[in-house]
C-alpha cells in the first residue's frame, strides 16, 4: 500500500480526476466508430445518450489515415539519420548523448501499439474539444486554453476534410477560398507552367500556423533559406530559353493522367502534414504555471492510467509501456520537425541541411526534449524514471485471491473453482487418448 500511495502521490491522479466522469474520459480515447449511423456512444446522462456524431467519427477516421502516412515519413527520416544524431535524440540529458542510438521498434505489433496510442490521443483531444463546442455543457470539468482550441480548429475545419456539405452538423462553415476546393487549387498549381518550382512546392494558403512558443522565428528563417535554395536549383528549368534543350516532361501537353495522380498525391501529403502539424503542437506545448497536466498530451497520458470502467488506476508496471509508446512517437515527430529527410511545404519545414544538423537538434532538445524542459517529454521521462525506481519494491504483477472457504481462486476479472481446476487434468488426459 505504501508503494501505491507513493505512485499516486507522484502522478497526482486522485486530485486531477476528483469529481470527473472518468468513464467518459476513457470513452473519449476510443478509436473511431465508422459503422454506427448514430456515431459513437460516449456516456449516458440524465437518461440520454451522449454521442460523438457519425460525421465526426468519419472525419476522425480520415485524420488517422493521414496520420499513418505522416508516421511512415517520420520512420523513414529516422532510418536515414546517422547514429550519432540518434544517440543525441535518445538522450534526455541536455549535455551528453546516450550510449546507444534511438532505434525503430523491431516488432510490428509494438509499432502498431505505439501508433495506436498516438491515434487515441488525437481522438481524445478532438472529441474532448468537440464535446464542449457542440453542447456547451460541462460534461468534463477541465477547460481548454484558447491556443489549444485554435490548433484543433485549424486542423478540424481545414477544407481538405470537406465532404459534400459545406457545413458540418454544428453549423460551422468549413474553410474555403473563393468557392474553390482544395483539389481545385492543387490542380491549378500543377497546370500553371509559368510559376517557379518553389512556388508550386509552397502553397501559402495551406500554411499551418504554429501555436507553440519560441519557434516562429526559427521556422520562418528556415523556410526562407529553403525557398532560396529551391529557386536557385530550379532556375534553369523555369527559364526554358535554350532552343537546343530537350523539352521537359512538365511542358508536354499530354499530361492529364500524370496530373490526376499528382493532385491526389498532393492532397494526401497536405492532409498528412496537417495532422502531423497538430500532433507536433501536442508534443511541444509548454506548461502553464509549471503544471504538466495543463497540456493535452500529459492529460491524455493520465487518462491512460484509468481502468476501462473508470473505477481504478493502473499500477506502475502496467503503465510503463504507455509512457514508452508516447515517448517513442514524440521523438519521431520532433526529429521530423527539425531534421526531416524531405521538406514539408504545407508546414514550411525545410529539408535537413547537409551540415550543422547536430546544432539544430541540440537547440530543439534543450527546449522540448530534456529533463527540466517545460514540455510534455519532461513529464513522461520523469514518470518513467520514477516507475523504474519503484520496480524492485513493486512486488509481483500477477496477484490471486482465495475465497474464505478455499474453494474459489480469483485473479483480475476471472475466477475458478477447485472442481473446475481438477477437471483440467481429466480433460487433458481424455484428449490425449
Amino acid at each position: 500500500m505504501t508503494l501505491i500511495s507513493n505512485w499516486m502521490d507522484r502522478t497526482g491522479w486522485k486530485e486531477l480526476f476528483d469529481g470527473e466522469n472518468r468513464a467518459l474520459l476513457v470513452a473519449l480515447t476510443q478509436l473511431p466508430d465508422t459503422y454506427s449511423p448514430r456515431g459513437l456512444c460516449l456516456d449516458h446522462r440524465d437518461g440520454q445518450e451522449v454521442f460523438s456524431p457519425a460525421t465526426d467519427e468519419m472525419r476522425l477516421s480520415q485524420m488517422l489515415s493521414a496520420m499513418t502516412t505522416a508516421f511512415e515519413r517520420c520512420k523513414d527520416t529516422a532510418k536515414h539519420t546517422t547514429v550519432f544524431i540518434r544517440c543525441w535524440l535518445r538522450s534526455f540529458y541536455p549535455d551528453r548523448p546516450y550510449k546507444a542510438p534511438f532505434m525503430l521498434t523491431g516488432r510490428p505489433s509494438s509499432e502498431r501499439k505505439y501508433l495506436g496510442l498516438l491515434k487515441r490521443c488525437v481522438c481524445f483531444c478532438v472529441r474532448f474539444w468537440r464535446l464542449k463546442e457542440r453542447s456547451g455543457e460541462d460534461y468534463v470539468r477541465r477547460s481548454l486554453k484558447r491556443r489549444q482550441c485554435q490548433a484543433m480548429e485549424q486542423a478540424w475545419y481545414h477544407r481538405g476534410w470537406r465532404t459534400d456539405d459545406s457545413c458540418d452538423e454544428s453549423g460551422h462553415q468549413l474553410q474555403q477560398s473563393s468557392g474553390t476546393s482544395l483539389a481545385d487549387e492543387v490542380l491549378a498549381r500543377h497546370q500553371t507552367p509559368s510559376r517557379s518550382r518553389s512556388q508550386r512546392m509552397r502553397p501559402q494558403s495551406f500554411a499551418i500556423r504554429s501555436f507553440s512558443d519560441n519557434d516562429d522565428s526559427d521556422r520562418s528563417e528556415n523556410s526562407t533559406d529553403d525557398s532560396d535554395s529551391r529557386d536557385e536549383c530550379g532556375s534553369d528549368l523555369d527559364n526554358g530559353n535554350d532552343p537546343d534543350s530537350e523539352p521537359h516532361e512538365e511542358d508536354n501537353p499530354p499530361q492529364k493522367a500524370t496530373t490526376t495522380t499528382d493532385v491526389a498525391k498532393s492532397l494526401d501529403e497536405t492532409l498528412a502534414d496537417l495532422t502531423l502539424g497538430f500532433v507536433h503542437f501536442l508534443a511541444t506545448e509548454e506548461y502553464d504555471e509549471g503544471r504538466p497536466s495543463s497540456k493535452l498530451l500529459i492529460y491524455f497520458s493520465c487518462v491512460l492510467g484509468i481502468s476501462a470502467n473508470g473505477t481504478t488506476f493502473a499500477r506502475p508496471l502496467n503503465y510503463t509501456s504507455q509512457l514508452s509508446g508516447l515517448i517513442y512517437c514524440a521523438r519521431l515527430i520532433l526529429l521530423e520537425s527539425v531534421l526531416p529527410r524531405f521538406a514539408h511545404p504545407t508546414l514550411e519545414w525545410s529539408a535537413r541541411p547537409s551540415s550543422g544538423q547536430l546544432d539544430k537538434l541540440k537547440q530543439m532538445r534543450i527546449e522540448k526534449m530534456c529533463l527540466g524542459s517545460p514540455a510534455p517529454l519532461d513529464e513522461l521521462f520523469s514518470l518513467r524514471e520514477y516507475r523504474r525506481s519503484l520496480s524492485r519494491s513493486e512486488g509481483p504483477s500477477f496477484r490471486v485471491n482465495w475465497s474464505e472457504d478455499g474453494q474459489v481462486i480469483s485473479w483480475e476479472d476471472r475466477s475458478m473453482t477447485m472442481n473446475e481446476f481438477r477437471s483440467i487434468g481429466r480433460s487433458v488426459s481424455e484428449r490425449a487418448r
